[in-house]
């Protein structure tokens, strides 16, 4: 934290401000996105389709598949604070009122 204080009065001093950025290493940032949007999305599905195989409700593959692809679409026009997050244990906050993750 010291380090922090000592460059906001830098920044302060030469009339700047102070910006933190994360700049993608490898991929372009929408790239990376829309990718950990799939991931997210396919553990949101699989999950859901685990628990309907254990009542006998299988998914046909295609629909699954159709579905990672439609959560992935929301996760992305929604920007979710928690799309970075590991969802295997998801917070309440991470929980919609139905009890869905997204």
């Amino acid at each position: 934290m010291p380090e922090q204080r000592r460059s906001r009065r830098s920044a302060d001093a030469q009339n700047c401000n102070l910006v933190h950025a994360l700049v993608p290493r490898q991929e372009p940032l929408d790239a990376a996105v829309a990718a950990r949007a799939y991931r997210v999305a396919e553990r949101i599905v699989q999950r859901a389709s685990h628990t309907m195989a254990l009542g006998e409700q299988h998914v046909p593959a295609r629909e699954t598949e159709d579905q990672i692809a439609v959560v992935a679409r929301r996760l992305l026009a929604e920007w979710p604070r928690h799309l970075w997050d590991d969802i295997t244990n998801p917070t309440p906050r991470q929980r919609g009122a139905n009890g869905d993750v997204a």
